[in-house]
């Protein structure tokens, strides 16, 4: 997992008129499915199963391409769900969790904000991991 600047992923989602987007949804995805199979010393996953995030990257862009985005709204709550049990197992206690904001913010359309979002807890938890 590495740090990314978020206004550079903004700009170039926008200038490559969405594909910029989809590249980086699929580093986000990549990201969140490390994060879901990180294990403690003890070999004891950090995520709970059911709060996992583990679709491939190529699998989930092909998901939310024939569903016509629909595949999004679960990959919003999954992946924001997976970071915030994440953090949490890393021990930022003070985190927040976005799954519920991300899926209005889906409904609105507003994804680009909803990958801002997750991008930045991403970029919070490189420090640590």
């Amino acid at each position: 997992m590495k740090k990314r600047d978020l206004v550079l992923w903004v700009i170039v989602s926008i200038v490559t008129f969405g594909i910029g987007g989809l590249v980086w949804f699929a580093k986000i995805t990549n990201d969140v499915n490390f994060l879901s199979k990180q294990q403690d010393k003890a070999n004891t996953p950090l995520v709970p199963e059911e709060e996992r995030y583990t679709t491939s990257w190529i699998a989930a862009v092909f998901f939310t391409i024939i569903t016509f985005g629909l595949y999004g709204l679960y990959w919003a709550y999954k992946t924001s769900r997976a970071v915030f049990v994440a953090k949490k197992a890393h021990g930022l206690v003070d985190s927040t969790d976005y799954s519920v904001i991300n899926l209005i913010l889906w409904f609105l359309g507003l994804g680009i904000v909803i990958q801002v979002i997750l991008q930045n807890e991403l970029n919070e938890l490189s420090d640590i991991v």
